[in-house]
């Protein structure tokens, strides 16, 4: 039998094909974009979880700082006295803003754009890792 068989020399190994190392170092890219969106992903999750927590006390904070100001006083004379407000409508608003709890508007104003901020970046980073697996399944998908 084996004199019927045409015996090769084994003098060189199998090259690969020429664009399987550009595949490979493509495939190994997209793995580290695809972990550090993931990174982010999880950490504006807990970003966004917690300013939308402080949401609620920063509303706490701007309502007792209303109630203490006399701001409602003084916004209620618009609907009841809309006549002197009328005729001393400057003095009015220079009380209106000096009435205003800018800490509390202050603390409800970041801790809103604090979580939009970080919804706004959390929907990105799933696009982005979304984007990255389709086009990761698209490339390779018949080629095993």
């Amino acid at each position: 039998m084996t004199k019927n068989r045409i015996e090769k020399p084994i003098s060189a190994s199998p090259e690969p094909p020429e664009y399987l190392f550009g595949r490979i170092m493509s495939r190994i890219h997209k793995e580290r974009e695809e972990e550090i969106i993931k990174r982010r992903i999880i950490l504006l999750s807990f970003v966004s979880a917690a300013s939308f927590v402080s949401v609620f006390p920063a509303f706490q904070i701007l309502k007792a700082d209303l109630a203490a100001s006399g701001f409602f006083a003084f916004f209620s004379l618009l609907f009841s006295d809309f006549a002197i407000v009328a005729a001393y409508w400057q003095n009015f608003v220079f009380s209106l803003l000096e009435s205003l709890p800018i800490t509390g508007l202050a603390a409800i104003s970041i801790s809103s754009l604090a979580f939009l901020w970080s919804i706004k970046l959390l929907t990105k980073g799933i696009g982005e890792i979304s984007k990255i697996n389709l086009t990761v399944n698209q490339k390779y998908a018949g080629n095993n």
